[in-house]
C-alpha cells in the first residue's frame, strides 16, 4: 500500500480519473461543559493608601538588573532543585493538601524551607532581569512540530511552589513579602508567555493565573493594602501574543517543507521526501498508516488538475507547472491554502476578545466547511486553536478588571461601612469586561453582600465556562 501511494504522488499523470476520499471519521462526543466559575470572596476594612501606586504588581525599573531571565529560570528547575520531593513522600499529595488548606491550618513548620528555597530565589532574581530570551527560534526551525519543551512545562511546578510560599507569608502576616512574591509570579508569567510558541503562551497564562489566585486571597486578609490603582496601571493586555504566533509560523509548514518552492522543478527524489514529511505529519495526528496512505493518494488524485490551475493563476509559468512532479504541485497548493487559512485566524489576534471571538468563530466554521476540500487538509490538521488561546489570554484580563472593581468596592465599604448600591457610586473609572466589551454586572443583594458578574458573550459555545461570578461578602 505504501509503495502504491508513493508512486502515485511522484509519477501520477493528470489524465487519470479521480478516486474518492476515504470517509470522514465519526465525530467524537462533546466533552461535558464546565459549570460557571463562581468564587466567594470576603472583604474586610482597610485604610485608603497614602500613595495610589504604593504597591506595584510588577517589578519597577529601578529593581531590574541587566541580563537574561532565562538563565535564572533554568537554574531554578535544575535536577538538584527538586530535593524537597524526596523529603515529602508522595509530594503530589502534600502539594494538594497545602493548596486546599486554610491559611490558619497551614503546616508552617513543614513549609518553612520555602522561605529560603534556592530555586524560588532564582525565580525572584529572574523576574527582575531586563529581558527574557528563550533562544528557541533555531530549535523551532530545525525540529518543527517535534520540538520538545520540557523546560517550559517545569515552570508550572515552580509557580506552584511560589504559590505555597505566598500563602505561608500571608499566614505570617508578612504582606510586603507576599506582595513581592506575587510580583515575581506575574513577571515570570509574562516572561514565559512571551516565548515563541502558543504552548509557552498558555503556560505563562497559567502562571499568571496562579499569581492572581494568590492576589485574590491576599485582598481578603485583614489590613491588607488596597491595590485598586496598582491593578489599574497593569499593562493591558498583560501578555503579548505576537512572538508566539511568529513562532507558530516556524513550527508550521514554513519549517516542515523548507525545500518546497514554485521557482524550480523538483527532482523525483525531493518530491518523495516531501511525501514522507507529509506522511509523518499525518501520523503525528494519530492517523493509521493505512488511512494516511489513502488520504495522500486521494488528495493527489482529486486535486492535481485543480492545483496546476491554481499555480498558473498565481503567476507560475504553465510549462514549469507541467514539468513538476505531482507531489510538488499538490503540496504547493496545500501549503498555499494553509497560509491563507492561517492568516484568516491570525489576523484577529490583536483585536479585543469581544471583537475577535465572533470573527474567529466564523473563520473556524469556514475551515470546517472546507473539511472535504483536499488542499485544506494540511490547514485542518496543523492550524493551532487560536480562539482558545485568545479566551485563556483574556480570562487573565477579566480577572484583573474584576479584582480592580472589587478593590474599589473595598475602598467604598471601608469608608461608608457597607457595599454600594451600584458601581457608579464608587466615582471611579469602571473597567470594561474584555469578554463582552461592556460593563460588568453588579447587584447588591444585601447591605453586606453583592454579586459581581462577568457574563458570557451572546452565542458563546462555552457560555457556562466563560461566566465568572464573584459572590462578595463584606465583613466589618
Amino acid at each position: 500500500m505504501i509503495s502504491i501511494f508513493v508512486a502515485t504522488l511522484t509519477l501520477l499523470a493528470p489524465a487519470q480519473n479521480a478516486a474518492p476520499m476515504p470517509p470522514p471519521k465519526a465525530p467524537e462526543p462533546e466533552a461535558p461543559k464546565p459549570p460557571a466559575w463562581i468564587r466567594s470572596i470576603t472583604l474586610r476594612p482597610g485604610p485608603a493608601p497614602y500613595r495610589a501606586l504604593g504597591n506595584p504588581l510588577l517589578p519597577a525599573l529601578a529593581e531590574l538588573v541587566s541580563g537574561n531571565a532565562v538563565v535564572c529560570y533554568y537554574r531554578a528547575f535544575s535536577p538538584e532543585s527538586y530535593g524537597y520531593q524526596k523529603r515529602f513522600k508522595e509530594w503530589w499529595k502534600t502539594d494538594e493538601a497545602w493548596s486546599k488548606s486554610t491559611l490558619a491550618a497551614l503546616p508552617r513548620q513543614d513549609m518553612e524551607f520555602l522561605l529560603t528555597h534556592w530555586p524560588l530565589e532564582q525565580m525572584e532574581t529572574g523576574a527582575r532581569r531586563t529581558y527574557c530570551d528563550w533562544e528557541m527560534a533555531e530549535r523551532l526551525k530545525k525540529n518543527g512540530f517535534s520540538t520538545l519543551l520540557p523546560d517550559i512545562q517545569s515552570l508550572r511546578e515552580l509557580g506552584r511552589l511560589m504559590s505555597h510560599r505566598i500563602r505561608l507569608k500571608l499566614a505570617k502576616n508578612d504582606y510586603p513579602g507576599a506582595l513581592r512574591d506575587i510580583q515575581t509570579l506575574l513577571a515570570m508569567g509574562r516572561h514565559v508567555a512571551a516565548g515563541p510558541t502558543l504552548i509557552q503562551h498558555l503556560v505563562g497564562i497559567a502562571i499568571l493565573s496562579i499569581g492572581l489566585d494568590r492576589l485574590e486571597e491576599a485582598l481578603q486578609q485583614p489590613g491588607f493594602p488596597n491595590l485598586h490603582w496598582d491593578l489599574a496601571i497593569l499593562p493591558s493586555p498583560l501578555t503579548d501574543i505576537t512572538l508566539a504566533l511568529e513562532g507558530e509560523k516556524l513550527i508550521g509548514v514554513d519549517g516542515e517543507f523548507p525545500a518546497l518552492s514554485s521557482d524550480r522543478v523538483m527532482s523525483q527524489d525531493d518530491a518523495l521526501k516531501i511525501t514522507e514529511r507529509y506522511k509523518r505529519l499525518l501520523s503525528m495526528q494519530g492517523e493509521d498508516p493505512t488511512v494516511t496512505a489513502s488520504v495522500i493518494l486521494g488528495v493527489s488524485l482529486i486535486s492535481y488538475t485543480g492545483s496546476k490551475t491554481w499555480l498558473v493563476e498565481r503567476g507560475v509559468p504553465r510549462e514549469r507547472v507541467e514539468a513538476m512532479p505531482v507531489a510538488q504541485v499538490v503540496m504547493l497548493r496545500s501549503v498555499g491554502e494553509f497560509y491563507r487559512l492561517r492568516d484568516e485566524m491570525f489576523k484577529f489576534s490583536q483585536l479585543p476578545l469581544w471583537q475577535a471571538a465572533p470573527l474567529l468563530k466564523a473563520a473556524d466554521k469556514k475551515l470546517k466547511e472546507e473539511v472535504n476540500n483536499p488542499p485544506a487538509i494540511l490547514a485542518r490538521l496543523l492550524l493551532p486553536g487560536v480562539s482558545r488561546v485568545m479566551e485563556a489570554r483574556f480570562r487573565v484580563e477579566r480577572r484583573i478588571a474584576m479584582l480592580r472593581l472589587i478593590e474599589g468596592l473595598r475602598l467604598h465599604a471601608s469608608r461608608t461601612g457597607e457595599l454600594p448600591e451600584n458601581l457608579e457610586i464608587l466615582k471611579l473609572p469602571l473597567p470594561m469586561d474584555p469578554f463582552t466589551g461592556k460593563g460588568f454586572q453588579y447587584t447588591r443583594t444585601a447591605a453586606n453582600q453583592a454579586i459581581l458578574l462577568g457574563p458570557a458573550r451572546n452565542g458563546d459555545s462555552n457560555a457556562a465556562g466563560n461566566t465568572l461570578e464573584y459572590q462578595i461578602n463584606w465583613k466589618k
